[in-house]
C-alpha cells in the first residue's frame, strides 16, 4: 500500500499543533492554567482592592505562549527545510516502511516503529517518543487505515487505529 502526501505550510503548522495537543502533559498544563485563571477571577471579584493585572499574567502566558511558539517554530522549520515541502511517498510493506521524497529515502522495519497514532485529521508515525511523521487523513482512504491496522497488529506495533 502506497500513500503520497505533500504538506502545505498551513498543514505542517496544524500537524505540529495536533502533535503537541495530543499529549497528556499539555492538557494537564492547560488544566492548571485554567484553575489559576479561575482563582484569579474569584480573587478579583471577592477582593477587588488587592487584585492586580499581574494575577492574570501567568495563566495568560501558560495558555497563549505555547501555541504561539509552536506556530512560529513550525513556520520557520517549514520555510528552512525543503524536505518538508516535498511530495513524500509512504510505502507500507509487509516487512518494512519505506519513506521517500525527492531528496531522501528511508527504510524502517516495523520493529523500529515506536507507535502509530491517529487523531481526527492526522496519522502520526512515531519513530521514537518525540519524533513523528504526519500524514494528513485527506490523503488516506478508509481501506488504507484498515490495511495499515492489519500490518501494525501483525507486527505488534502499538496503534490506535
Amino acid at each position: 500500500m502506497t500513500i503520497r502526501s505533500r504538506l502545505t505550510q498551513r498543514e505542517f503548522i496544524a500537524a505540529n499543533l495536533a502533535f503537541r495537543y495530543a499529549k497528556v502533559r499539555t492538557w494537564i498544563t492547560i488544566g492548571i492554567a485554567i484553575v489559576i485563571l479561575i482563582a484569579a477571577i474569584v480573587v478579583t471579584i471577592l477582593y477587588p482592592e488587592v487584585s492586580t493585572v499581574s494575577f492574570f499574567i501567568l495563566p495568560a502566558l501558560m495558555l497563549g505562549l505555547s501555541p504561539a511558539i509552536i506556530y512560529f517554530q513550525s513556520r520557520l522549520a517549514y520555510k528552512s527545510n525543503t524536505r518538508l515541502q516535498e511530495v513524500i511517498e509512504y510505502d507500507f510493506g509487509q516487512d518494512n516502511l519505506n519513506i521517500k521524497g525527492d531528496s531522501f529515502s528511508t527504510t524502517m522495519t516495523w520493529e523500529k516503529i515506536y507507535k502509530v497514532k491517529q487523531t481526527k485529521n492526522w496519522l502520526f508515525i512515531y519513530s521514537n517518543r518525540f519524533i513523528a511523521n504526519p500524514i494528513s487523513k485527506k490523503d488516506l482512504f478508509e481501506s488504507d487505515l484498515d490495511a495499515l491496522k492489519e500490518i501494525l497488529d501483525r507486527h505488534k506495533v502499538k496503534n490506535n487505529l
